[in-house]
């Protein structure tokens, strides 16, 4: 695939195939079940973060043999391509750069293509970025087929991309400017975490630790503050049910503490002929299944969710619902060892409605919620700014490959 044609480049620049630009590119593996001390860590598409960076809170430790460690232990500066995955809002094919140095070896699960350049020729963190600009810009969308519930990335004709290659002093220059440009987003997201531990310091000085209780406020159920219920999901069979404009939520999308896009969306007459229900503005979703048990959002429009989400619109005259969020997450991890199952721990309904937590004076309460209220409208703004940094960090990146940067 051609994405810039030889006369978009400079003089001293050549096209050429990614897979001519690789000392080797091999597939990962899986192995057997183990743990983190007997075991050989290994990355997968849940190590990839939003902005293509490598994170290693979710590490899988398999037994992986002797010979597949030596055969496919990752290097430093290893380009790992995510090959099988994605999803509807997500295109398979995002990359990261193995940027660790470890004693301990790494692999690369079987969904995840390892890529590894040729110093010679190219310089590997120039490569990374152009193949992050590949994706952001949509192109690896024309090399993926779907198969029921995961993509795959056509990867014989991943590797025939036309790679725009300078000297390799250029390329070095490239990543430089490429690099001073994204410190400034990190620096940006660093901004955001510190706002959150900001609420959180907050919440803890007003109420107390919500598991500990250390005011001795009084403790009710979730049941006490609001009539909870769990969602539904409309039958496949009939497809339009899912083309309509009712976001409906799963657990997985409860990511931010208000939530009003969804990645599918339903019509009324879904809802009417399925056990999913019509939930109104400002109830709290609560996730009850896996890793996403008590992830939280509160809705801002008219919404739908599936049967992993539990919800309710609070008695605001018992509680206000900005409160009983963080209550919820500060006290996550406790909250969380209700879980019950085999291959799977989950919580119930019943475990929700049973879910306890202080319950300091309601005027406490919404004067605590006036200050996330505040900060939320200053995080907005930061949004704002943050998707500008983004849209100039591509326009950036695009001007870097052909050239427009180092003239």
């Amino acid at each position: 695939m051609i994405i810039f044609k030889d006369e978009d480049l400079n003089e001293n620049w050549n096209l050429m195939e990614l897979n001519d630009l690789l000392e080797s590119q091999k597939a990962g593996c899986w192995g057997k079940e183990s743990d983190e001390i007997d075991g050989t860590p290994v990355l997968r598409s849940t190590n990839y973060t939003k902005n293509f960076k490598l994170k290693l809170d979710d590490v899988a430790f398999r037994e992986i043999s002797k010979k597949d460690i030596e055969n496919k232990k990752l290097e430093y500066m290893d380009i790992l391509l995510e090959k099988s995955g994605g999803g509807p809002s997500q295109p398979v094919g995002r990359v990261i750069l193995f940027d660790l140095i470890e004693n301990r070896d790494y692999v690369c699960g079987n969904f995840i293509q390892l890529l590894r350049a040729d110093k010679k020729v190219v310089y590997p963190k120039y490569l990374y970025y152009w193949l992050v600009l590949i994706h952001r810009k949509g192109f690896t969308n024309l090399l993926q087929n779907q198969t029921t519930g995961i993509r795959n990335l056509r990867l014989k004709d991943y590797l025939k991309l036309q790679v725009p290659l300078p000297p390799l002093k250029t390329q070095q220059k490239i990543v430089e400017i490429l690099e001073k440009a994204e410190k400034l987003k990190e620096w940006r997201a660093e901004a955001d975490v510190l706002i959150d531990e900001y609420l959180k310091s907050v919440f803890l000085e007003m109420f107390g630790d919500p598991v500990k209780n250390p005011k001795g406020w009084e403790i009710l159920s979730l049941s006490d503050l609001g009539n909870w219920k769990s969602g539904g999901t409309p039958s496949r069979k009939d497809k339009t049910f899912f083309m309509g404009d009712v976001p409906w939520y799963t657990s997985g999308e409860l990511n931010s503490m208000y939530i009003s896009n969804s990645i599918e969306r339903i019509t009324e007459k879904a809802i009417e002929n399925s056990n999913a229900k019509l939930i109104k503005p400002n109830s709290l979703l609560l996730g009850m299944y896996d890793t996403a048990a008590l992830k939280s959002s509160i809705t801002t429009v008219p919404s739908s969710c599936n049967q992993a989400i539990a919800y309710s619109e609070l008695e605001y005259e018992n509680s206000n619902i900005i409160y009983v969020y963080f209550a919820i997450q500060i006290g996550r991890k406790f909250f969380r060892k209700r879980q019950r199952g085999i291959r799977q721990k989950n919580l119930n309904l019943s475990m929700i409605k049973d879910t306890k937590i202080p319950s300091p004076p309601l005027d406490l309460q919404n004067h605590f919620a006036e200050i996330v209220q505040k900060v939320e409208q200053l995080k907005h703004h930061q949004n704002q700014s943050k998707q500008e940094m983004d849209n100039l960090f591509n326009v950036l990146m695009q001007k870097a490959f052909k050239g427009e940067l180092t003239c």
